[in-house]
């Protein structure tokens, strides 16, 4: 079977060819004789402010008066990534309890109980992620920012709920 050729490997070739095509040698064998804080300096982010023509993207003023310590980002990030693997397992546990579920009720031989099983399981997989996401907030604003930060920390929150939500 053939596969049709997309835009997409057009363009993938097209930059191989120009990369192979350039005088400059893909690698830079002198970096690797560097120290490691400049070949870190290298790894840098690259600056997105042109994409697509808008401005990068700058935290809501709440954030900024929360005044958020490195060291308290740190361990932000970490319990964001933390309930970010969580939530892998959780949301696999949700459509598996949605398909169980939705398999008992096409199910022509099944019963109340069997139902009502299904129904709990739908529920409790619901509530796990529910109350990770809950448990998160809660624990950024008691754990790790200082009572003088809550309110404040906790308007960022909502702003940047409110920016990220999907419908």
């Amino acid at each position: 079977m053939r596969l049709p050729i997309t835009l997409f490997t057009i363009a993938l070739a097209s930059t191989g060819i120009a990369r192979a095509a350039s005088s400059q040698p893909i690698i830079d064998l002198n970096a690797l004789q560097a120290s490691p804080l400049e070949i870190s300096e290298g790894l840098a982010p690259l600056d997105r402010s042109d994409r697509d023509g808008k401005p990068p993207k700058e935290m809501p003023q709440s954030c900024k008066d929360a005044a958020i310590t490195p060291e308290q980002k740190t361990k932000i990030d970490e319990a964001v990534y933390q309930a970010n693997r969580e939530k892998i397992q959780q949301d696999a546990d949700l459509k598996l309890a949605f398909m169980n579920y939705s398999h008992t009720v096409k199910d022509a031989t099944s019963d109340l109980q069997a139902g009502q099983n299904a129904s709990t399981q739908l529920r409790d997989a619901i509530q796990r992620i529910v109350g990770s996401h809950l448990g998160l907030g809660t624990r950024i604003l008691y754990e790790i920012v200082t009572p003088e930060q809550r309110a404040k920390t906790f308007e960022c929150m909502l702003e940047l709920h409110k920016k990220h939500r999907k419908f």
